[in-house]
């Protein structure tokens, strides 16, 4: 049981971890444990090869790190295509369950397979704490480029038009007309509302970000609406057609 110990903890730390990503203030510890160290771990003790040379600890970490990564990308990919999709449930899952499924195969394989070695820890060198030191930076990097690279890319831009038949309290027809800005600044917009082809109405306003403007316009029944929406440096107007209720 003993040279097993590290499997045993490595299964209960991906069931824990999976337990974890539902709780607010553990989300991201458990999250990055099964992202990072633990499937890539257990999957390890079953296909890492020989490390020659280098040091146990960096060779440890680096197929913890990259299996780990493969593992969550595999998953990612193969749980988009199954009808419950990649959520945080499946994804925690997921992963858990793979941790514990290699860990208990590397057990198995450990007691009734072939003889596996359990590398000793040997003291880490200046070689190797550099080549980690150096992996941690590169990785910090990549991650700080992620995250700000991500702030870079600006949306266009958008507009949203709406045009809904109803009735009011009465039951009289009426049609509710709207916009709403999705850019960034202020933008000026010109709407012009239509029945059938004669333009009966127009307004032009100033929205900024995330502003909406809205009419209730009354209706008779039967009557084909259009509203034509053009947004200051907007290449084609929007359009929008009902039949009032």
């Amino acid at each position: 049981m003993r040279r097993d110990i590290d499997l045993v903890v490595t299964a209960a730390a991906a069931v824990a971890c999976a337990c974890a990503a539902f709780v607010p203030g553990l989300r991201v510890a458990g999250g990055l444990l099964l992202l990072f160290v633990l499937p890539g771990y257990a999957l390890s003790t079953l296909i890492v090869p020989a490390r020659g040379r280098i040091s146990p600890l960096l060779w440890t970490a680096m197929w913890t790190a990259g299996l780990s990564l493969a593992v969550a990308v595999l998953g990612g990919l193969l749980l988009n295509l199954t009808p419950a999709g990649l959520t945080r449930v499946t994804w925690a899952v997921s992963l858990a369950g793979f941790t514990v499924v290699a860990a208990g195969s590397s057990i198995w394989r450990r007691r009734f397979g072939a003889a596996v070695s359990v590398p000793r820890w040997a003291p880490v060198t200046r070689l190797a704490a550099g080549y980690a030191v150096a992996a941690v930076a590169i990785g910090g990097a990549a991650i700080g480029l992620a995250v700000a690279s991500a702030g870079w890319q600006h949306s266009p831009g958008f507009a949203q038009l709406w045009l809904v038949p109803g009735q009011n309290a009465a039951g009289a027809g009426q049609a509710t007309l709207g916009v709403r800005s999705g850019y960034g600044g202020s933008r000026t917009f010109h709407v012009v509302l239509r029945r059938g082809s004669v333009a009966i109405s127009s307004w032009d306003f100033s929205l900024g970000a995330g502003q909406t403007w809205q009419r209730t316009l009354t209706e008779p029944a039967g009557q084909r609406l259009t509203a034509e929406l053009t947004a200051s440096q907007q290449a084609a107007p929007q359009t929008v057609t009902i039949t009032s209720s």
